[in-house]
């Protein structure tokens, strides 16, 4: 049995807009620090959860915008891979 799931509940509280070239979507934007070398923070690991199918034009190297306190941030793509059963995607990006 197919189980349906209404993936809009899950990104209804804790997302933000994003947008890429002329269009937009809702993701979940989360800001971990990242350890590359000892007790030193070298770099932010940004990263967003959408809905495969809203992402499926974006491609390593694209530019994405987000409201960032209160002004627009672009970030680049460094990856993007589905996760669990590919309804999601994460997106790792850096600051431009």
């Amino acid at each position: 049995m197919q189980f349906i799931e209404d993936t809009d509940l899950f990104l209804k509280d804790f997302a933000q807009e994003v947008f890429f070239e002329d269009s937009k979507f809702f993701a979940i934007f989360n800001t971990p620090d990242q350890i590359l070398s000892g007790d030193m923070i070298i770099s932010t690991d940004y990263t967003l959860q959408a809905k495969t199918i809203d992402v499926e034009k974006i491609n390593v190297g694209s530019v994405l915008q987000l409201f960032i306190n209160g002004s627009i941030t672009d970030f680049e793509v460094r990856q993007k891979i589905m996760t669990d059963d590919g309804v999601f995607s994460e997106i790792a990006m850096s600051k431009t």
